[in-house]
This record gives C-alpha cells, structure tokens and sequence, in this order.
C-alpha cells in the first residue's frame, strides 16, 4: 500500500473512533441531563413538632418535613411574632425525595423599638425603607400522603394556599423515590411525627395571599 494512503487511512479510522467516541458522550450527557416538571401543591396546614426541630407543610399529595432552621423558632416566640408575616417561596424536589425551599419574614412599618428589637433578632432593612424581612433556607424531604387521613378536629389554615414545587424526574427506567409519610394520627385526634407531637405553626393564621401568611 501506497505510505500516504496509508497514514490517510489511519487518520481516517482515528477520526471515526475519536468522532463515535463523543457522540456517545454527548448521548449520555443528554440522556443523564436532569430533567424537571413543575406542580403546584396545595398546603392546608402548617405545623411544628413539639420539639421545635420539625416544620410540616401538609398537602393532599405529599407531606414536606423540614429540620426548623437555627433562630427561626426563637423569632417566631418573639412577642413580635403576630406583627410578621411569612412568605414561601417555591420547593425544588430531587430524585432522592430531598426537598429544599426559602421562608422569609417581614415586618410591616416597625416603630423604633420594635425595629430595634428584631434587627437583634437578625432583621434587615428591606430597600423601600418601611419594612424589615429576614430568610431561613429550609432542607428536608418529601413524603407521599397516601393513607394519611387528616383529623377533622384539626384546626386548618383559614384558606389553603398554593406552593410551586419543581420536581427532578428520574432518568431512563429508573423511579423515583417515594417515602411514606411517617406522620400518624393517635388515639385523641393529634398529630404526631415518630410520636412526637405536632402543634400549630405561630398560631392562628390569616391568610391574606396565596404565598404569604400571617403569623
């Protein structure tokens, strides 16, 4: 074989290789891409564990418990609690149930003692200078509802609300994780998480838009 012809015909094996080579990569890249659906979860409670280590939000569909955040216990026990309201902002949910989301609180047009009091608490000042808010980044996991029957002496939100939820799909054949709730009711009618109580989340609530509440 002609010497040129034959390192062009190297060359040209090399390159097909080297070209299969990335289209099979860039097809796994592709197919190994993480891939989202949107949904939108109707919250109807709101509740914390007795221990103050847990934060329930409760929807038909799945229930979210999340570890309370450092410091967020203590403001909403802060005798400034009624004047906040809280905002939640939307959950994003991986392939392995693990769920994360953004809760901030604001205060309305704070007097000078009170705005004294809550920038302790780690308040800042919002940009139009008449209200103060704070954030907590909230970490847990999602767990399905099926067979939970809420008791109907429980005291509700005074109107549902709605939570975006952006939910990572699972690749190929693969599942999804799905967790049963491990929220039971016991024999008076309370809540309970591990056999850990379950009590209403800053007390009574109005609700006055559909991603904000008032504590």
């Amino acid at each position: 074989m002609n010497r040129r012809l034959f390192i062009f015909s190297s060359v040209a094996v090399l390159l097909s290789s080297t070209t299969g080579c990335l289209v099979t990569h860039q097809l796994y890249d592709t197919i190994n891409e993480p891939k989202y659906q949107n949904y939108t979860e109707t919250v109807n409670q709101i509740l914390f564990s007795a221990d103050g280590k847990k934060l329930v939000f409760i929807g038909p569909e799945y229930h979210y418990i999340f570890d309370v955040p450092e410091h967020l216990e203590a403001l909403l026990n802060s005798p400034l609690h009624k004047k906040m309201t809280a905002e939640i902002v939307a959950f994003s949910v991986n392939r392995d149930a693990k769920v994360t989301g953004r809760v901030y609180l604001n205060i309305e047009k704070p007097n000078d003692d009170e705005k004294s009091q809550v920038m302790a608490l780690g308040f800042l000042d919002s940009h139009d200078g008449h209200s103060l808010y704070c954030f907590f980044d909230l970490q847990g996991t999602r767990y399905s509802a099926k067979g939970f029957n809420m008791p109907a002496s429980t005291m509700r939100l005074n109107q549902s609300y709605a939570v975006n939820v952006r939910e990572q799909l699972p690749i190929g054949v693969k599942k999804a994780l799905v967790l049963l709730t491990p929220l039971t009711v016991a024999a008076d009618g309370a809540i309970v998480l591990l056999a850990i109580p379950l009590i209403i989340f800053g007390g009574p609530y109005i609700l006055y838009a559909t991603t904000q509440i008032r504590l």
